[in-house]
């Protein structure tokens, strides 16, 4: 707007002009800070009329998600105008509260701490299914994630608010079910990978909850995350044997995969977004199947994934927001109830 600011010419005598003020404050300045917006009328001649609106003072700090790089003010929850057959619109008024959100990660600017891992017995493998056994063998190998109590409530709280409608609701399951351990050597990226993966998807979160919030391909699509997940498809391709069990841990969930196949992938991975099926379905090939409804669940968003292989970014951006799959939902509820019992 000029300095000049709204200039009104040729207003005939008598017209009443009404003047309505919406101060609207979307600010970065840290705790503290005083805002007192000043707006002035002035007249033909010398009357000057001024006003002042309330002061504000910042109150917010970065407390979702622990102070995500790149987003400098915290948010519990968001009060907007909604169009009135929005879903998530309160009947009752034009207006809709978020439910609180949930971080992913537990502590500031740290990753998730996990149990550390040390040998384990011969004679556990005689209780796994057929196909997490058979990554004793050469060509399969084994993974594995620890849970402590608290985390998997933390985990399945997550869940249960990161329902969006849409396929990018399984991106965060993935995202939470990833393992930490991978073969029987240490895989130098999955850690890097998992961090980033769950800075990623915190900003994600947040602006998921908003309404009408349209996903774009840089909202998952990074530099940093790419190489990263690139260089852990390769160990991983490279990974042999099973992990060690956790001798702390309340919950291990394990699973296995063919890490040829994963290799390929990984090759793969060098000419392709991350704003497209093929990355996430590699990803996918590496939760736990221990069980018949873990096992269902990650067929199904495998066979999800790689029916969207074909898919250019923007049709897989429009399945992440857009596409239904109740079979998939259904089987990731299983799981998260299977998990429920373990609490």
């Amino acid at each position: 707007m000029p300095v000049r600011g709204i200039v009104l010419n040729d207003v005939d005598p008598g017209v009443e002009a009404t003047i309505r003020w919406c101060s609207v404050v979307h600010n970065a300045s840290p705790a503290g800070t005083s805002i007192a917006p000043v707006a002035h009328i002035r007249y033909d001649g010398e009357r000057d009329d001024e006003i002042i609106s309330a002061e504000l003072r910042v109150r917010a700090t970065p407390i979702f998600a622990n102070a995500i790089p790149g987003l400098p003010f915290g948010l519990d929850g968001m009060l907007g105008p909604s169009l009135a057959t929005h879903q998530r619109a309160l009947p009752e008024e034009r207006f809709l509260r978020l439910p609180p959100a949930t971080p992913v990660g537990d502590v500031n600017g740290g990753a998730h701490p996990f149990a550390q891992l040390s040998a384990g017995r011969d004679d556990d493998l005689e209780d796994l299914p057929v196909d997490v056994f058979e990554a004793a063998r050469i060509d399969v190998t084994g993974t594995i994630a620890a849970f402590t109590p608290e985390r998997l409530n933390r985990t399945l709280r997550l869940l249960r608010e990161a329902r969006f409608g849409g396929l990018i609701t399984h991106v965060f399951a993935l995202r939470a079910f990833l393992p930490e351990g991978i073969g029987d050597a240490h895989c130098r990226a999955l850690e890097p990978a998992r961090e980033l993966l769950r800075e990623e998807l915190d900003r994600l979160f947040i602006k998921l909850r908003l309404p009408l919030y349209a996903l774009t391909a840089r909202d998952i699509e990074t530099p940093s995350l790419h190489s990263t997940l690139e260089r852990l498809m390769r160990e991983a391709g490279s990974a042999r044997g099973v992990p060690a069990e956790s001798p702390t841990a309340a919950l291990t969930l394990r699973g296995a995969f063919d890490p040829t196949e994963l290799r390929d992938l990984g090759e793969r991975m060098t000419q392709a977004q991350l704003a497209t099926a093929l990355p996430w379905a590699a990803l996918a090939r590496l939760l736990p199947a221990e069980t018949p409804a873990w096992a269902d669940y990650r067929a199904l968003l495998i066979e999800a994934l790689d029916d969207l292989g074909d898919s250019d970014c923007n049709e897989f951006i429009d399945a992440l927001q857009q596409r239904s799959d109740k079979r998939l939902d259904a089987a990731l509820d299983a799981m998260v109830a299977s998990l429920h019992s373990l609490v």
